[in-house]
């Protein structure tokens, strides 16, 4: 092992300050310490106010100096921390050495501890990272005691948010010559495992570049970038780059996938990292770990970006490679257009297809997903489904997919809500039920019926129960000789007389637009003594009278011109 890099940094910041923790309404105390005099000060800074939204004195003055602090956290090189034993540096020495078969970074740094009580002590951290290149394996290990965290999980903040190169920010590479000498260190780094690499196991890797961004400092992403690479050498997709928004960390592939970091199953090829290993190339690997047959189509998917084949995974449990290529191909549609989606997506559908393979046909769950992904009527059917009781879910099997959705959550009411009689009496019922030829006409009797008329006819009639109850109106319905349902009438009593006040055929439409069942309501309301009165239904006089007068209507110009 060999030194061929060294840097030293010997002054980090030009102050420092660690918030105290306070009782004090609307205060926050902060013990300071100047670089350039070593003087320790603290201050109690007081809330402007929310319409302000900041505390006072966004610049202090060193007492005895007056070396300028700025306020602004991490910025114009001040250093600003919640209190933390671990300490802030006051230089740091990077060593990058060569080995066998591969190198390592050595990171020393001379701390200033800031107490609770205010008061600075130093300390000394070091930091170790590992770049295996026969092994494929990067490992950072940060101090003595510590355990060794092994990198390559771009979706893990943790050496990111903590490791002493996140302090390699714009207080070191403002200089210029600093930040050629971060910038030589780095491609000394990557030109040299690429090198080895192509040495040791017979290909080229290909560029190992990274953005580094202005997070998480000048080493740390690319870092992670070159961890990420030697697990996955043959994917160069995949490694998203962080975006720093509203003090969160997060990744626009995973959000762009509809997936979670909390989920396991999501983050599952990365803590099998030996599977990915030992596999012959990485595609193999990431199949092997999610359980994925080996077929040219999904291979060319998890080559596109590897956490396709979390979808992939899931699809192929219940499909045909054609169905489940085809099938996700409509699901990363959807996230693209911006469809009603739920978060962690991936893990519900795998508990909605478990649900409906199990009770429907494969062809018949593909048909939906195709055409009711990204609507909330799919998602819906994973909670719906688990509340039904056991005579509902073994009658799902004879309801079609499609209609699924619908009749389960008249199911559902039907089982959380007890049934009751509207209380028809029996005079009415006798006046207006009749048979005429074909055609029966009869009055839905419990809540439960009418709310399946209204179902049936798509109107709002299944609503109408209170008024049924009460008297305010009777519903009748015309179905031909094998029960289905023609129209839907509503009947009303005043002054000992039945008025006819709507006449519906499906989806309201009124019954005059049908000539047939416009006059097998006709011939019912004269039979049962109901006048009517609604525009909905056309009497034979008024029939009668339309066509004496399209026979007299004078024919147009263009008419007479054309005879």
């Amino acid at each position: 092992m060999r030194a061929i890099k060294r840097i030293c940094f010997n002054k980090m910041y030009n102050g420092y300050a660690v918030h105290i923790p306070t009782e004090e309404y609307a205060t926050r105390k902060v013990a300071y310490v100047c670089a350039k005099c070593n003087t320790s000060f603290t201050v109690s800074h007081r809330w402007y106010g929310y319409q302000n939204g900041e505390f006072r004195d966004r610049y202090l003055f060193c007492p005895k100096c007056g070396n300028v602090f700025n306020n602004y956290g991490n910025a114009q090189g001040f250093k600003e921390m919640e209190y933390s034993d671990e300490g802030m540096p006051c230089s740091m020495a990077l060593t990058l050495y060569e080995m066998k078969y591969g190198y390592k970074l050595y990171v020393s740094s001379g701390c200033i501890n800031i107490s609770q009580t205010g008061e600075a002590s130093g300390c000394r951290n070091v930091e170790e990272i590992r770049f295996d290149v026969k092994g494929k394996k990067v490992t950072w290990k940060a101090g003595l005691g510590k355990s060794i965290m092994e990198l390559g999980n771009p979706y893990d903040r943790r050496f990111l948010s903590s490791t002493m190169l996140g302090d390699l920010s714009l207080n070191v590479t403002r200089d210029e010559d600093s930040r050629k000498k971060l910038t030589d260190l780095l491609r000394a780094l990557r030109d040299g495992i690429r090198r080895k690499f192509k040495k040791i196991h017979g290909y080229d890797i290909g560029s190992l570049f990274t953005r580094r961004g202005t997070s998480f400092g000048f080493l740390s992403m690319p870092i992670m970038g070159i961890a990420y690479r030697l697990l996955m050498p043959d994917i160069k997709q995949g490694l998203p780059e962080f975006v720093y928004r509203a003090g969160y960390a997060y990744t626009d592939a995973i959000q762009r996938l509809g997936l979670s970091i909390d989920n396991a199953d999501c983050l599952k090829m990365f803590t099998h990292a030996e599977t990915m290993r030992k596999a012959r190339d990485s595609v193999t690997g990431i199949m092997e770990v999610y359980g994925i047959r080996d077929i040219p189509s999904y291979r060319r998917l998890i080559m596109e970006h590897p956490l396709h084949a979390v979808y992939v995974g899931v699809l192929d449990k219940y499909f045909g490679n054609d169905t489940a290529c085809r099938l996700f191909n409509h699901i990363m549609g959807k996230f693209e257009s911006g469809s009603y989606v739920v978060s962690d997506a991936v893990n519900k559908l795998s508990r909605i297809l478990e649900k409906l393979t199990g009770i429907w046909s494969a062809d018949e769950v593909a048909k939906f997903i195709m055409r009711s992904f990204g609507r909330a009527e799919f998602w819906d059917m994973d909670h719906m489904i688990h509340r039904l009781n056991e005579n509902n879910v073994k009658k799902l099997p004879e309801v079609r997919l499609k209609d699924a959705h619908d009749w389960i959550k008249d199911a559902l009411y039907k089982q959380e809500n007890e049934d009751y009689s509207l209380m028809i009496p029996d005079a009415v019922r006798r006046r207006l039920e009749m048979q005429k030829d074909r055609l029966k006409f009869f009055m839905p009797d419990t809540n439960f019926k009418l709310r399946d008329v209204g179902k049936a006819m798509h109107n709002c009639v299944g609503s109408y129960a209170k008024k049924v109850l009460d008297k305010s109106c009777g519903i009748v319905v015309m179905t031909d000789d094998k029960g289905m349902m023609l129209a839907c009438l509503e009947v009303r009593n005043g002054d000992g007389r039945n008025r006819l006040m709507q006449a519906k055929l499906k989806n309201n439409v009124p019954i005059r637009m049908n000539a047939k069942v416009n006059d097998a309501v006709a011939e019912w309301c004269r039979s049962a003594g109901v006048d009517m009165i609604t525009a909905d239904i056309e009497t034979p006089e008024e029939r009668g009278k339309r066509l004496e007068e399209r026979k007299t209507m004078p024919i147009c110009a263009d008419e007479a011109a054309a005879v």
